[in-house]
């Protein structure tokens, strides 16, 4: 060692001092440690120099560091990507800036090697990598994506969260369809986070549900504050389907989300998904129902529901609890488990004491369409609540016993106003004359109540504007409406029955909109609480 040393101090020969830097290294030669640093600094010769680089990486000393931080700017590239290698070899972390800056060089080689140091030491880079993917220029932005896209699962979570922010989306974007090999989801959620919801939106999230991988699972969950409300309810199937079709891994990620979800919504959304994924994950959800936390029970209980006829086993016993809650939603979950089993349970839960429990089983027989349920079905026509016996003749209806039809016509005339919409929307899928009449006075009754609300919001708009001279017209209106939200005119169950009665009129061939124009229907009235439908009932608008 000591003659090699004195051979790279002394030598004038550049290939024997090279072949001494080399053999030095080979040594592993700790005590010539300063000899080599000279060289790499001093050495006129390339060769030379790239080999001490190369050299002070196979020594291992950190004392190195810096020397081979100073030649990522030799003017020959063999020295610097010599120098980036050793860095990487030493792990270096305080060098990991000056490694992302060699991703720009000149030369492929540096660059390359650059890119496999950072690859290499993935720990220290992955945060400097990451806060480059907001980097402006376009360049420098995509070489970043590229490495980080070879970092693997690891980086997937990181990337997600720079995802979500606007200045790094696209670099982001990049990097994980490279790191997951999914093009698809990544071009999905950045549409649905930069747009506001809307159909569209909706027909991407379902196509998801076939073209969905892995990583669509992480990436909702971990996006799950930037995607907007509606488009999370489709994303309870969605990722279920997916998880179906990825298989057991796909399983295990919902369930650990179900687990340790950051947010409530995120564990509920994860649990319905279990249920979607099919009856293999029956023995995964078995241990929520054990859960401290009610809601998650509760949600379990349906999401055992969708995995059919094997879930019924830990659902039954639910049927039978004390709590009024835990059987409801016991009872609504047998409405997807396609057993003969769950049909003879729904037919015990119509002798429940609680009439919600009566009308949930009545919907699950419908959902069931078993015929052999009729007879007790009619039964339910002497309950003693309203709602009830309108939902077991519209059950009658649908199971194709058309017995009850006046019946029927008659609970809707008896019930307080508005009746619910489903109920006129059964009419209307029944049709025949006898119903036009009802259908009739039902627009007409809204309409009564329609004149009342543009009364009192004509006095209330003359009030506000004595009150408040400097107002804006549209700032007393949006008063006005506050004020008289309260009003049966505008509750979203009246408007709802009415849009039914006026389709199914329209369905029926009778002139739906004359019939209200004659009732005094004005479109253009500034008191108009038709201008905008619920949204919670995707109905065309009565503003036109």
């Amino acid at each position: 060692i000591n003659t090699l040393r004195l051979v790279l101090m002394h030598e004038s020969n550049s290939q024997m001092r090279r072949e001494a830097v080399r053999s030095l290294g080979q040594l592993r030669a700790q005590s010539a440690l300063q000899e080599v640093r000279d060289a790499l600094k001093s050495d006129k010769d390339v060769d030379v120099r790239m080999t001490a680089a190369a050299t002070l990486g196979r020594l291992g000393d950190s004392r190195a560091k810096r020397d081979l931080i100073l030649a990522l700017k030799d003017p020959q590239p063999s020295v610097r990507a010599a120098a980036v290698r050793s860095l990487s070899e030493l792990h270096a972390q305080v060098a990991v800036p000056r490694m992302v800056d060699a991703l720009m060089d000149n030369h492929i080689d540096v660059r390359s090697a650059a890119a496999d140091g950072l690859v290499k030491i993935k720990k220290q880079s992955l945060p400097y990598l990451i806060r480059e993917l907001s980097f402006l220029k376009i360049t420098r932005r995509n070489r970043v994506a590229t490495v980080l896209g070879r970092f693997g699962r690891m980086a997937w979570v990181p990337l997600i969260k720079a995802f979500a922010l606007p200045k790094s989306r696209q670099g982001a974007r990049t990097a994980l369809i490279a790191a997951t090999n999914d093009n698809t989801t990544w071009s999905t959620l950045a549409q649905l986070i930069d747009n506001p919801p809307d159909e569209r939106g909706k027909t991407l999230v379902k196509q998801l549900q076939n073209l969905g991988t892995l990583s669509t699972i992480q990436g909702v969950f971990t996006l799950w504050r930037q995607i907007a409300v509606p488009y999370r309810l489709q994303f309870q199937k969605v990722l279920g389907k997916i998880a179906k079709q990825v298989g057991p891994e796909g399983r295990q990620l919902l369930k650990q989300y179900a687990e340790t979800g950051t947010d409530l919504s995120i564990r509920i959304t994860a649990l319905f998904a279990l249920g979607h994924s099919g009856s293999l994950a029956v023995p995964i959800l078995k241990p929520f129902l054990k859960n401290p936390n009610r809601i998650l029970v509760l949600s379990t209980l349906q999401a055992l529901g969708r995995t059919g006829e094997s879930g019924f086993q830990e659902i039954q016993p639910f049927c039978n609890s004390k709590d009024e809650a835990f059987r409801l939603n016991a009872t609504r979950a047998l409405r997807y488990t396609n057993s003969p089993k769950a049909v003879k349970q729904l037919l015990l839960m119509l002798k429940d004491q609680a009439a919600t429990i009566r009308i949930e089983a009545l919907r699950g027989i419908v959902v069931q369409n078993d015929k052999s349920a009729i007879p007790e079905v009619r039964k339910l026509l002497n309950d003693p609540l309203n709602d009830v016996i309108l939902t077991a003749i519209q059950t009658l209806l649908k199971l194709g016993d058309q017995k009850n039809l006046q019946l029927y016509i008659t609970a809707i005339k008896r019930s307080p106003y508005p009746p619910a919409s489903n109920y006129i929307k059964t009419l209307g899928e029944l049709g025949g004359q006898q119903v036009i009449p009802l259908l009739q006075s039902l627009v007409k009754k809204y309409m009564r109540y329609w004149k009342s609300y543009r009364r009192q919001s004509k006095r209330w708009f003359r009030k506000y504007r004595r009150q408040h001279r400097r107002a804006t017209e549209s700032t007393l209106l949006n008063a006005v409406q506050q004020k008289m939200k309260g009003h049966i005119a505008a509750q979203t169950e009246a408007i709802c029955s009415l849009i039914e009665a006026t389709r199914a009129l329209t369905k029926l061939n009778q002139p739906a909109f004359r019939t209200l124009m004659n009732a005094g229907y004005q479109s253009v009235n500034l008191y108009n609480p038709l201008k905008s439908p619920p949204k919670t009932c995707p109905w065309p608008s009565l503003a036109k």
